[in-house]
């Protein structure tokens, strides 16, 4: 698997995984305050296991993309690589790449390695000794990828000592997501969406359908 194939391979997922949080998060936020007893009654089943299946299809995809094991396929190990192929990124290999974008004079220039510094803070904002990071590796290692002891014997130990939100798992696909595009736009002078097609008719399919039945199970009640 070259360079681009790493990248499309781990853009795909990334994007995914964002998506599927967002899902997540909005539904959350349609369910009403009060919905009819007969809603929840009938239909709580379904929709706590839409939302809980959206949640964990993300958190294990982010499980994946932050990986910290070198030889997995990661944003991490991605950075590694890059760092390990400085010639990939000059002037010269951007054109032999990608000679249909020789008319752009100025663009190579550009498309260069950033330097071992800056790519350096990049990997360490990736790596378990970040803060943001360690607290959902904790998670990955103890609860999302298997049930530690710790876990089994005490359920709120985890989340009290290392307490982890929605918003934490946004930082994180957003920190993969900038990474990716980041190097994508020096390796090749380009980059992916945050979206996928169909996001919007996905969202609001599963809206209406929600919406369609709270009206029909509290028709009697206007």
């Amino acid at each position: 698997m070259d360079l681009a194939q790493k990248f499309d391979f781990l853009q795909s997922h990334c994007t995914e995984a964002i998506n599927h949080l967002e899902l997540h998060k909005s539904l959350l936020e349609s369910i009403p305050k009060e919905e009819n007893k007969y809603v929840k009654s009938n239909y709580q089943t379904f929709w706590s296991t839409t939302i809980k299946a959206l949640l964990n299809s993300s958190v294990n995809l982010l499980s994946k993309l932050i990986d910290q094991q070198k030889d997995s396929q990661s944003v991490r190990s991605l950075l590694y690589l890059i760092k390990s192929k400085k010639s990939e990124f000059t002037p010269d290999s951007f054109w032999n790449r990608l000679p249909e974008k020789a008319e752009y004079s100025n663009l190579a220039l550009r498309c260069v390695y950033p330097g071992d510094d800056k790519i350096d803070q990049d990997i360490d904002s990736v790596s378990s000794d970040d803060k943001d990071v360690k607290r959902f590796v904790v998670w990955r290692n103890n609860y999302y990828s298997h049930f530690s002891r710790t876990v089994v014997e005490d359920a709120t130990s985890l989340s009290e000592r290392f307490p982890l939100n929605l918003d934490d798992l946004e930082l994180l696909l957003d920190r993969c997501s900038i990474l990716l595009n980041k190097y994508e736009q020096i390796y090749s002078a380009s980059t992916s969406t945050r979206r996928y097609v169909g996001f919007d008719d996905h969202l609001n399919l599963i809206k209406s359908q929600r919406g369609l039945l709270v009206a029909y199970y509290t028709r009697d009640e206007l």
